[in-house]
């Protein structure tokens, strides 16, 4: 049942163009803005590692990405 309204709240949040379907935020949640900007959090010699993706209108963070997935 869970993993249902999970499902059901990612899909909501593409229609509504909060996110892309493999996860990328492209508006902020608080305010709508769609003008983003990634803050780099954690790199290595072989690239970035981590990084978040903070609305540049109300400075809130709207997703973050580690390790090849996003948590929002």
């Amino acid at each position: 049942m869970e993993n249902e309204s999970i499902e059901k709240f990612l899909d909501n949040q593409v229609k509504e163009g909060y996110i892309s379907k493999d996860g990328t935020p492209l508006k902020c949640f608080n305010c709508e803005s769609k003008e983003l900007k990634d803050n780099i959090t954690d790199s290595t010699e072989q690239g970035i590692m981590e990084y978040e993706k903070v609305c540049i209108n109300c400075n809130k963070i709207v997703g973050c990405w580690a390790y090849g997935h996003w948590q929002l």
